[in-house]
């Protein structure tokens, strides 16, 4: 069992338009595609623990202090 996050819906901070833009890029990336994005986004697929440390890494690489906060966690097991 492993803690998984759901939804990113508030998680995104105020960046300027271009910063913004290339986070949601490298997130795009993370995540695999601009519509797998935003299924996690949306809560639809768990967040399994590998992600949210991408996650937090990528905002370490953009100068934010402090772990990323994901909209819920549930337990669950991670397949992958």
């Amino acid at each position: 069992m492993v803690r998984m996050a759901r939804g990113m819906r508030h998680l995104l901070p105020p960046l300027g338009y271009e910063e913004g833009i290339a986070l949601r890029r490298q997130l795009y990336e993370i995540f695999g595609s601009k519509s797998q994005y935003y299924r996690y986004r949306d809560g639809l697929w768990p967040i399994p623990p590998s992600k949210q440390k991408r996650v937090a890494d990528l905002f370490r690489q953009f100068g934010l202090e402090g772990e990323p906060k994901f909209d819920a966690y549930t337990e669950g097991f991670c397949l992958e």
